[in-house]
């Protein structure tokens, strides 16, 4: 304990939670980097039924004084007969792979023999090496339609470089909205890109709309006692560009429209497919007398 550190921190930890193993290097991290007090009180639960850690962690950051080397972290004297996996527990806007790993390694089955004598590693030696780097970012965010409320299942989204005019799509990801919250996601480097309807049934049935216009004329349209108090439909396409300039993670939020005459055609009709013509449903109007 530091008595004349300028900041404190408490912390209550179950030992055996699987909080616990994440938590306690951090703040070592902290104590360390930051000169903070540190007091950890152990709270562990006083009736267990069943082993409550079943994985194993190590918190691995650059050290200060390491110059170049690349920042690792080791296990030892593993269980042997088991079957084990290595994975990393990294941000959810981190696209994370292996990078250099032997072509024998399965990260996902480890296995080392039960007889302690006999070798545990590749090249006959007792050591696995693994590695991973950072291959790009991930922009995610939420689809709702203005139409239904409804988020549009299957609507194809694709990433380009914003662009002026109609020149040819260079995108450089494309994605599919989910039903569930309407969740989409794409890998994506840093800098600004152009998120756009895909070419096809996509962007013939719906239109991008820009949210803060929209609720605007929506309040006028109330005001002059529109129709339902509904905002006009915006002509030109909107083509929002997000920034990539950070390692964590914001959720974005796109807000799409029917067309006018498309709002009763289904997006994932099974009838034909991208490429064929999709035409606006006219209503029938018949008076019974």
């Amino acid at each position: 304990l530091r008595g004349d550190a300028p900041l404190s921190i408490t912390a209550i930890l179950d030992p055996l939670s699987t909080a616990a193993p994440r938590m306690l290097p951090a703040l070592q991290m902290l104590r360390d980097s930051l000169g903070v007090r540190l007091r950890v009180l152990m709270m562990p639960r006083l009736v267990v039924t069943e082993l409550p850690r079943k994985a194993f962690h190590r918190f691995v950051m650059p050290q200060a004084g390491e110059g170049g080397a690349l920042p690792a972290g080791s296990f030892a004297r593993l269980p042997r007969g088991l079957v084990l996996t290595v994975g990393i527990d990294a941000p959810e806007a981190w696209d994370v792979q292996t990078s250099a790993v032997n072509g024998e390694v399965d990260v996902d089955n480890l296995r080392c023999p039960e007889n302690p004598k006999a070798p545990c590693g590749t090249d006959g030696g007792d050591a696995t090496s693994i590695g991973y780097s950072l291959n790009g970012l991930l922009l995610s965010g939420q689809c709702y339609s203005y139409t239904d409320g409804m988020p549009p299942n299957g609507l194809q989204l694709v990433l380009a470089p914003p662009q002026q005019g109609d020149v040819p799509l260079a995108r450089i990801a494309d994605t599919l909205v989910m039903q569930n919250l309407g969740y989409w996601q794409m890998k994506a480097r840093p800098g600004a890109w152009e998120l756009r309807l895909a070419p096809g049934r996509a962007s013939t049935l719906f239109v991008a709309v820009n949210q803060t216009r929209y609720e605007e004329e929506l309040e006028a349209a109330k005001g002059e006692g529109g129709a339902g108090g509904e905002a006009p439909p915006q002509e030109e396409e909107y083509r929002p560009v997000y920034v990539v300039n950070s390692f964590e993670d914001k959720v974005h939020m796109l807000r799409v429209r029917k067309r006018p005459g498309f709002e009763h055609v289904s997006l994932l009709s099974a009838q034909g497919g991208d490429g064929d013509e999709v035409r606006p449903i006219k209503p029938n109007l018949t008076t019974l007398t």
